[in-house]
């Protein structure tokens, strides 16, 4: 007869820190009674937070003087706190290959503990659906491009999170910016129809057909002004004007 497969042990600190540091017993059970009571049970397992979450879609609460991710909570509640180094994974989400990811991901608002997993940000990273996810699981890019060598791109953020992309896809995107901001001033300057002729110059010229001058581009240049142009560089380099 085999055993019911158990489940591995919590990466839980020692002492009693994390987000419920200096709570009372009365209160975390106020704070479980209030958990409880703001999420719905999916039809998937998930437990469904009903409340505020944050630009991420992750949910959040006001606990004492700042803002805290009510998964966390959830998981701190049950299992205690989490290893310093560690962030808990939503395995709901890891399982559901489904699941697009992003903002808009319900696993995010999953708050049930035994749907959430501690593991390092590295970790994390892999079992995602990104790009830097996919490299680091197959080592070939979304568009089959093999990620080694020359094609190899490290871009390295502020908080010392490192990113391994395809520099060819890279280079394809920045050209596709590229084209579409071109299009989009080539729209802008359509919309805004013929510039209207100037009257006066940056010096108050007036701007007369016997006062301007084309040039070969097109372009069009006060008389007075230009005139003006060699007897200042010639003067300037005299000393008479400073």
């Amino acid at each position: 007869m085999t055993s019911a497969p158990t489940r591995p042990a919590p990466a839980v600190a020692a002492d009693e820190g994390g987000l419920l540091a200096g709570l009372t017993r009365q209160e975390r059970d106020r704070l479980a009674a209030l958990l409880a009571g703001s999420s719905t049970e999916d039809p998937s397992g998930c437990l469904h937070w009903r409340g505020r979450t944050n630009e991420q879609g992750y949910p959040i609460l006001w606990l004492g003087d700042r803002y805290v991710r009510v998964h966390r909570l959830a998981y701190e509640l049950t299992e205690g706190p989490v290893l310093p180094g560690l962030l808990l994974d939503h395995a709901c989400h890891t399982a559901d290959r489904s699941c697009p990811g992003g903002r808009s991901c319900l696993h995010r608002r999953c708050i049930r503990p035994a749907h959430l997993e501690p593991v390092s940000d590295l970790e994390n990273v892999r079992r995602g659906r990104s790009p830097a996810a996919v490299v680091m699981r197959t080592g070939y890019c979304q568009r089959g491009h093999l990620v080694a060598g020359d094609n190899l791109l490290v871009r390295t953020y502020p908080n010392r999170r490192t990113e391994r992309r395809c520099r060819i896809c890279a280079e394809a995107a920045v050209a596709r910016w590229v084209a579409r901001d071109a299009e989009r001033r080539r729209q802008a300057r359509k919309a805004q129809g013929p510039r209207q002729p100037r009257t006066v110059c940056s010096q108050g010229h007036p701007m007369t057909e016997a006062n301007t001058y084309r040039r070969p581009s097109g372009a069009t240049e006060c008389r007075t002004c230009r005139a003006a142009k060699p007897h200042r560089r010639t003067a300037t380099a005299s000393g008479r004007v400073a």
